[in-house]
């Protein structure tokens, strides 16, 4: 709108005016004129004098009354046009604030003259401020600005205000009415400014960013996993094109991020697996959404290499295949440490030869086909007449010279079917397969004496030495390996008795040792309902600490006439018949009646190992069992543990690790037991619930004498941990073994040295009256 005062204006009004005073003094002039020309009687003329006046007051009092009512008129337009005007900007103003709080923006309008600032509604709301708990001031905003903040808000202000900026913004945090703190958007923009160039009026949103910012921490995290995790990574999209890998993902393929972008997964394809393992995974990935296996890839350089492999398909919205990661992990260096592992659990490392732990499964393989051919199996058992001279004389290493040169002997002269075995010191084993005929070991006793009658060269020396060798035959001595290798011990002592340098075969009176296998089977069955079977508890102490965190529950049997009788006498028998499960079934119950007595009472005893059988295992109901007593005794699962030995878990795997993972769900730890005594893959090992690893006794008993015992005991304690296992040791009986497990990071231990196994009672006197004390030697025995 002009100015009132212009130039225009006051021409129109000059105009005006000077037209009105030429009318007025011609009108004067001209109506004298004319009444002088027309009138000469004085009287007449006044009176036509005083009626010109009138008429011309009248004629200017109506030319007055038009142009004041033209202009009232047009001033009352101007009025309502103003008035609509600032109508349509409240209007457009209230609309622009409720599109903006609409949208979830507070709106505030900073008065710079009053210093008086409007909050919008949802700027409060946007807080959790009420309308009354917000006042009008600038000390209003900057007293809930975070004092780490407030500082670089006023910066960008006073950058907008000097026009270094087109608009004020920031990023800030604001304290809510609960005392908490969101991350806001602040934007604003000057809209009126004083002559002096000084802000009047500032206008601004207010923008709740706190999920955004809580998102971008949440990216920035998953950034750095993404960048610096030692999984490789890939993503791609729905058709399997590659969007992004990690470095890890360049570090274990030999690919770099640039030439596989926009490739498939397939150029990773080794060519080990055919078309069907690849149906099968992506049949698993689309009905389940994920997969995980291992799985043979080929690296840039053309190395094939095993591969831990995960992959998870993601879904839009609508259920469509968006993206699939891989997470990809390089175990070439685990199954290399499997297989040295495997190899020194089952191999003598002087001589290279299969150990006892090997020859065992290797026989427990060929008995089934023994008993369905109706054929034999014979163990010989050797022993180097006068080696301990040799050894005694020339030393150690003489000696081990003259062990290998014999386990070169022995192997030139076996069948292709037969193994032969070192089980320790000068002692080796020939297992013979396949014999129809018994007197094919006599030959073969014959053979192994005479290639050993040949003299042996060590260090420039001559040596001479042969053997003893008992012989015992399968089935007719014994039908399980443990009898066979007893046997022939006694027989090769009878060799040794005849003068040594010949073999013997073990003379068993089998009629009356079936008949006392007979009675005891008997008498076990009778023992579980006498009352003659009990369970002991034998501590396991933390190595660091020395403070006792659990017992392990062993079944003992005490036979009214016998006396105690070995587990190793009776479990195998129990294993055989048929008992071992009602008789697992009883130690699980007692072990947990026992675990729930103690805790009730408040004592401190850790967790109670019960050691389950390979039968018990395969049995469908053994979760149910533990559920069931759960629930029973009321007792906290993690009071008791499970031990399983890894014959247990590899006879059936899908079953047990069925099993193992519903009895892991119900809270329940499971350990490893016997470890590196049988047959397994560490590879399917690591992907149980386990979480405990307890190293066989037969290593620990020659530590640290046995240099090779130490190596394996050490690989077993490094590959545990690096599963995230903890390492218990069994058969501790001497401080030397506690120290040297003690410095390979072994956790627990059991053993002799810090007691045999007692009655619960005994323990509860003997452990629990000081279970939170450190254990002293002396307290221990």
């Amino acid at each position: 709108m002009g100015k009132v005062n212009s130039p225009a204006a006051w021409m129109v009004a000059a105009r005006a005016t000077t037209v009105y005073l030429s009318l007025a003094v011609a009108w004067i002039m001209l109506s004298g004129q004319v009444l002088d020309a027309l009138v000469s009687d004085v009287e007449t003329r006044a009176r036509l004098e005083t009626a010109k006046g009138i008429g011309f007051v009248l004629f200017t009092a109506a030319l007055l009354y038009l142009l004041i009512y033209r202009q009232v008129h047009r001033l009352n337009g101007v009025l309502e046009r103003q008035q609509q005007d600032q109508e349509a900007l409240r209007e457009s103003e209230q609309r622009w604030i409720f599109a903006l709080e609409a949208a979830g923006h507070g709106v505030w309008d900073w008065d710079a003259s009053s210093d008086k600032v409007y909050f919008s509604p949802q700027w409060k709301r946007m807080l959790g401020y009420d309308d009354a708990d917000v006042g009008n001031s600038l000390d209003d905003w900057s007293s809930r600005v975070h004092p780490d903040d407030l500082e670089g808000c006023y910066a960008d202000l006073q950058s907008h205000f000097s026009g270094d900026a087109p608009v004020y913004r920031n990023e800030h945090r604001m304290l809510c009415k609960d005392g908490s703190y969101r991350w806001i958007i602040d934007s604003g923009m000057v809209c009126a400014w004083d002559d002096d160039g000084q802000p009047l009026r500032v206008v601004g949103t207010h923008t709740d960013i706190t999920r955004l910012k809580e998102a971008e921490q949440k990216l920035r995290q998953a950034s750095i996993i993404f960048e610096s995790t030692q999984e490789g990574f890939m993503i791609t999209d729905g058709e399997q094109r590659i969007l992004a890998v990690n470095p890890a993902f360049s570090r274990i393929t030999g690919y770099s991020e640039a030439e596989v972008l926009g490739d498939t997964p397939r150029l990773l394809r080794s060519g080990r697996q055919g078309p069907e393992f690849y149906r099968e995974l992506w049949r698993e990935l689309n009905d389940t959404g994920g997969w995980c296996g291992e799985i043979w890839n080929r690296a840039k350089d053309g190395r094939v290499y095993p591969q831990l492999l995960t992959l998870n398909a993601v879904r839009d919205e609508q259920g469509r295949v968006s993206n699939y990661i891989a997470v990809m992990s390089d175990i070439s260096q685990l199954r290399r440490t499997e297989q040295e592992l495997e190899h020194l659990a089952h191999h003598d490392p002087l001589t290279g030869l299969p150990n006892r732990v090997l020859l065992r499964a290797r026989m427990e393989q060929l008995m089934p086909v023994a008993d369905r051919e109706g054929l034999h199996l014979a163990v010989l058992c050797l022993d180097l007449d006068r080696f301990k001279h040799i050894n005694d004389s020339l030393g150690h290493q003489a000696g081990d010279d003259l062990l290998c040169q014999v386990a070169q002997r022995l192997m030139s002269v076996v069948r292709a079917e037969d193994t032969v075995s070192r089980s320790g010191g000068d002692e080796f084993l020939v297992l013979m397969a396949e014999l129809r005929d018994i007197h094919t070991a006599t030959l073969m006793a014959a053979r192994l004496n005479r290639v050993l009658e040949q003299p042996f060269h060590v260090r420039g020396q001559e040596l001479f030495v042969n053997a003893s060798i008992g012989i015992s035959l399968y089935p007719d001595d014994g039908r399980s390996f443990g009898e066979l290798l007893q046997f022939g011990d006694v027989a090769m002592y009878e060799a040794k008795k005849a003068g040594g340098a010949g073999y013997h075969f073990y003379a068993s009176a089998l009629t009356e040792r079936s008949q006392q296998r007979v009675r005891l089977e008997s008498d076990l069955r009778r023992a579980l309902e006498a009352g003659e079977l009990a369970l002991h508890y034998q501590p396991l102490v933390d190595l660091r600490g020395g403070r006792l965190v659990g017992f392990e529950a062993l079944l003992r049997w005490q036979h009214p006439r016998q006396g105690w009788i070995a587990p190793d006498t009776f479990i195998p028998l129990a294993e055989e018949s048929g008992l071992i499960k009602p008789l697992g079934d009883w130690v699980l119950r007692e072990a947990f009646a026992q675990a729930c007595t103690w805790h009730e009472a408040g004592l401190e005893f850790g967790t109670i190992a019960v050691n389950v059988s390979p039968r018990q295992l395969d049995q469908d109901d053994l979760p149910a069992l533990v559920r069931r007593l759960l629930q029973e005794t009321g007792l906290p699962p993690g009071r008791v543990s499970l031990e399983l030995t890894e014959t247990a878990v590899m006879g059936q795997p899908e079953r047990a690790r069925s099993a193992l993972d519903e009895i892991f769900a119900q809270g329940i730890e499971l350990s490893i037991d016997d470890f590196g005594t049988g047959y397994s893959s560490l590879a399917y090992l690591k992907q149980l619930p386990f979480g405990k690893l307890k190293i066989d006794r037969s290593f620990v008993r020659d530590i640290p004498g046995d240099s090779n015992d130490v190596q394996i005991t050490r690989a077993i304690v490094a590959l545990g941990h690096s599963l995230g296992l903890r390492i218990v040791a069994e058969g501790v009986e001497t401080e030397a073994q506690r120290d040297l497990l003690l410095e390979l990071g072994c956790d627990v231990a059991q053993g002799y040295l810090f007691d045999r196994p007692v009655p619960a009672d005994e323990a509860q006197q003997r452990w629990l009256s000081f279970a939170m004390e450190p254990c002293r030697r002396s307290e221990c025995n």
